[in-house]
């Protein structure tokens, strides 16, 4: 668990990590290929059951690999993307964490719950939009 000064920095930020996940959603347009929002909310389950990074980090890359989600996983190059925005997050859990006294991977872990859990809230609201084009 982290502190609550840790906490209340992490709220301050929230805005900045809502930002980023959003512009990966909308930068790689995911949810025009065959990624589900289920799959998202599999990865947010995860993270919050687990308290590896890298057990997220392999779970992405499993997830690349797998002959029924790689075309999902690899458009327009999300997986790798979302790698890369998790090291983003490490920069700034140990910003946190060297302003707090906490330690930088229970922070990372924290703010990586947090973009997920936006991430995944945002591709709900594109995907329901994309139905909604579909239909009309």
């Amino acid at each position: 668990m982290i502190s609550l000064k840790a906490r209340q920095t992490l709220e301050e930020r929230t805005d900045d990590v809502i930002d980023r996940a959003q512009k990966l959603i909308d930068s790689t347009e995911v949810q025009r290929g065959e990624m589900r929002s289920t799959q998202l909310k599999n990865l947010l389950e995860m993270s919050s059951s687990t308290d590896s990074v890298k057990a997220l980090e392999v779970f992405i890359r499993y997830q690349m690999g797998r002959r029924t989600t790689q075309r999902a996983w690899t458009f327009n190059n999300f997986g790798e993307r979302l790698l890369s925005e998790f090291s983003w997050l490490l920069d700034l859990a140990k910003q946190i964490a060297k302003d707090t006294g906490d330690d930088p991977k229970r922070v990372h872990l924290d703010l990586i719950r947090l973009y997920l859990g936006y991430a995944h809230r945002y591709f709900v609201y594109k995907e329901s939009l994309q139905e909604t084009s579909r239909r009309e």
